[in-house]
């Protein structure tokens, strides 16, 4: 199964990429009318959600000053006072780079054991891999989807 997952996590940093590169600073700060996101807060709220997945293998990962205000749960969007797309870019590479690492070193066993029960998100993801794979392939799937509309609506071509 690791093997599936870390197939996933690769694809979703290509789907990524992909949607990202062609982007400036500028638009990546853009909020279009019908939209509440724009590219640099979906990036920075997948890397906070990444987070969950580094606690669960208990090799939590910190983001940069000011990053969690900018992008946890509960923030919204905001027109400036943003990461550069580089920065961004480098900080979901380095958090891929490191997930990948965590799920490779682990076992079937570390992967079943049960998560914190005294996370908030126990209930929804009782084992470690279920933390690993919601909080980072689920979770950061629903947002590019919303990378990928976001592209639509400004009417830029779909990564693919």
């Amino acid at each position: 199964m690791k093997t599936h997952i870390l197939q996933a996590l690769k694809l979703n940093l290509f789907y990524a990429e992909t949607n990202l590169l062609d982007l400036t600073d500028e638009q990546m700060t853009t909020i279009p009318d019908g939209l509440k996101n724009h590219p640099a807060w979906l990036v920075g709220h997948i890397l906070g959600a990444y987070g969950f997945a580094f606690e669960a293998f208990e090799a939590p990962q910190a983001l940069p000053d000011g990053w969690a205000e900018l992008f946890g749960m509960g923030s919204t969007a905001r027109a400036n006072g943003y990461p550069t797309k580089d920065e961004l870019l480098e900080a979901l590479r380095g958090a891929h780079a490191h997930l990948t690492e965590l799920i490779e070193d682990s076992s079937e066993a570390q992967l079943d054991a049960p998560s914190d029960e005294d996370s908030p998100l126990h209930a929804m993801f009782p084992r470690v891999g279920d933390v690993v794979v919601g909080a980072s392939l689920v979770h950061e799937a629903v947002h590019l989807g919303q990378l990928s509309a976001w592209r639509t609506v400004m009417g830029l071509p779909l990564a693919f």
